[in-house]
């Protein structure tokens, strides 16, 4: 009986491959519901035919497992009803930035950047005439990017964060909260302040030597808050973290009861309940320990991995902010930071670039050398002909600093197809075409083709005199990206 609750308060869970699956969040909230009846109907059933003190704890762990089916169901409906946190941004951004009219924008330090991070909850509503809704911050927990800048704690000062890491994890976190206000419909404000512009151009792309890693880095983490948010259940622990932890050592003080319960009443071969027992081991009671040890060391898993996380890391740094006789005490500094710089998986987009070469596997042709392999095809699909995905690359630091240079360089100009870059060549007449053609596939695939005969080419030169190092860059560059674009036309949706 309680094994059934365990399995299904802690190993089932709700999978949501696309954002069409999170929108069925009522089938996925009945069927649950039917399995938590289900063993409600055989825990009620238990209840009543045994005195045991085992039955307190099964009927807490089925009460937990109906909390965490509405748990999942909570994640599911915060990733597709989430508009009104993002109508909660969107209104804030229409007046922040008359709430330091006086400030001067300073993209170093972020004065003047007011980008929520933490507590928009709390954000209070003025209404004024004719039906202005304006957002201020008045309660000290609102936690901005500006607050996080100014904080003169040891954990962020330059001593405790030198590189600017946490600093830079939350300002992610407000980047991501800005950027979800497109899946909700909403207008952003501040695109067209010129202070935005400068937090871009001047700020993420300064003229640091490594302006390149930290903007790529930023950029990186605040796609991974984007895709946690839509697919994990992380949002919802952030919002209430107190509540999930007191859960969790509910959940873990209750297993230990089931377990110390087993060992006592069920090691017996002469008790009742023995059902499976081989001389003087009850397997049953084994069987049971195991399947109670396993969900316990899941649920620790769990745990661990969320304060692996870069929301706990917004989070403890949000309350280390919002908290400054917190900044007193070594010793909490000293927790938070250790907490802060744990890490167990790479990041969701790993930092890699897929890779397709049309030359080289244009004459490729899927082989099936055993049934296995066939019955895999049935379940995965089969790969086409000339479709075969190169190893993805590690995103090169030459496209890193490329990318970023064309950036400052261009920041006031509209992009184009590449006209101008054939323009400042002095090639446009003869080339121009190959920026015209009648779809943008077709555009990518003729530039594709041409890089690659141009990377054959540059491989046979190499063998026959020194290449400059600027050249070899260029060439890093036009040949990963250039693949790149190839992967998206050729293996992606």
């Amino acid at each position: 009986m309680d094994c059934l609750s365990l399995v299904l308060g802690s190993a089932i869970s709700i999978s949501a491959y696309g954002l069409e699956d999170n929108e069925n969040w009522k089938k996925n909230f009945a069927e649950h519901m039917m399995y938590v009846s289900i063993i409600g109907g055989l825990v009620g059933t238990y209840v009543q035919l045994t005195h045991s003190s085992f039955k307190i704890p099964v009927i807490v762990l089925s009460i937990l497992t109906a909390a965490r089916v509405g748990q999942r169901t909570d994640a599911f409906r915060m990733a597709t009803n989430g508009r009104k946190k993002s109508k909660l941004i969107a209104d804030y951004k229409k007046y922040e930035p008359e709430l330091t009219p006086q400030d001067e924008p300073d993209r170093t330090n972020m004065r003047g950047y007011n980008y929520l991070v933490y507590g928009e909850d709390r954000v209070d509503h003025i209404c004024e005439a004719p039906d202005l809704l304006r957002k201020e911050i008045t309660d000290h927990r609102v936690i901005t990017v500006n607050k996080i800048w100014r904080c003169t704690g040891s954990l962020l000062n330059s001593s405790g964060d030198p590189e600017g890491r946490l600093k830079d994890i939350c300002l992610s976190f407000a980047l991501f909260k800005l950027i979800r206000r497109r899946f909700s419909g909403y207008q952003l404000a501040e695109s067209s302040l010129q202070k935005t512009r400068d937090f871009v151009t001047r700020g993420l792309l300064s003229n640091d030597d490594d302006a390149h890693e930290r903007a790529f880095r930023v950029i990186e983490v605040e796609l991974a808050f984007l895709h946690d948010y839509f697919y994990t259940k992380y949002p919802l622990i952030f919002v209430g973290e107190k509540f999930m932890l007191a859960m969790s050592a509910t959940l873990l003080i209750f297993l230990c009861w089931s377990g110390v319960s087993v060992i006592k009443y069920y090691l017996s071969p002469t008790t009742y309940f023995n059902l499976i027992t081989i001389g003087k081991k009850s397997f049953d009671a084994i069987f049971t320990l195991i399947i109670v040890a396993a969900i316990a060391l899941l649920e620790l898993f769990q745990i661990f991995l969320y304060m692996c996380s870069e929301w706990a890391k917004v989070s403890l740094v949000c309350r280390y902010v919002a908290h400054p006789s917190w900044h007193d005490k070594p010793w909490i500094t000293e927790l938070i930071k250790y907490l802060c710089h744990l890490k167990v998986f790479d990041r969701v987009l790993q930092n890699k670039l897929g890779q397709f070469s049309l030359l080289e596997q244009c004459d490729y042709k899927p082989t099936a050398k055993n049934k296995l392999y066939n019955m895999a095809c049935e379940i995965v699909g089969k790969a086409r002909a000339g479709r075969k995905q190169s190893k993805r690359l590690k995103l090169p630091r030459e496209v890193k600093k490329a990318v970023i240079r064309w950036l400052k360089l261009n920041h006031d100009a509209l992009p184009t197809n590449g006209i101008s870059s054939l323009q400042r060549n002095g090639v446009c007449a003869h080339l121009s075409w190959a920026c015209n053609l009648e779809t943008h596939a077709q555009v990518i695939l003729v530039w594709h083709i041409a890089t690659s005969l141009c990377e054959i080419h540059g491989s046979r030169v190499e063998r026959t005199k020194v290449t400059s190092m600027e050249m070899k860059d260029n060439q890093i560059v036009a040949n990963s990206l250039s693949r790149y674009c190839a992967y998206l036309v050729n293996l992606t949706t």
